[in-house]
């Protein structure tokens, strides 16, 4: 697997704070901002995502750090790991905010989501900064 972009996701309850912390005291900018989701890019490019906790979500949504890998052919990924029999905690899908993923979580319970971009549904559309 290329992994082409690496983004460290923080879930939490407290996501106007942490954007305003990284805003504030590391120069970040924001690329999508949405109600449940902000992605802040840092002074060079890396970034970092903020998201709510989905208390139904059964992957690492409900609190802590995630791991967003970019990779060319999510298709590809995801067949590969099904057949080394990695069990896939959230489906393979399109979604409405511009990317096609997959889930699965490490040994420790850290939540890597599997993606690369496509198309924004409208509705998202506003949300997209950068």
């Amino acid at each position: 697997m290329k992994v082409q972009r690496l983004v460290p996701m923080v879930t939490t309850d407290r996501m106007t704070e942490c954007q305003a912390f990284y805003t504030t005291n590391f120069g970040c900018h924001p690329t999508f901002e949405s109600p449940g989701y902000v992605g802040l890019r840092f002074p060079g490019g890396t970034e970092i995502g903020i998201m709510k906790p989905d208390a139904d979500a059964s992957c690492s949504y409900q609190g802590g750090v995630s791991f967003g890998l970019e990779v060319a052919d999510v298709d590809a990924e995801h067949a590969r790991l099904v057949a080394a029999g990695v069990p896939i905690v959230r489906p393979l899908q399109d979604n409405p905010w511009g990317d096609r993923s997959f889930m699965v979580n490490d040994p420790a319970g850290v939540g890597v989501y599997v993606h690369r971009p496509i198309a924004l549904a409208d509705e998202y559309k506003k949300y997209l900064k950068a």
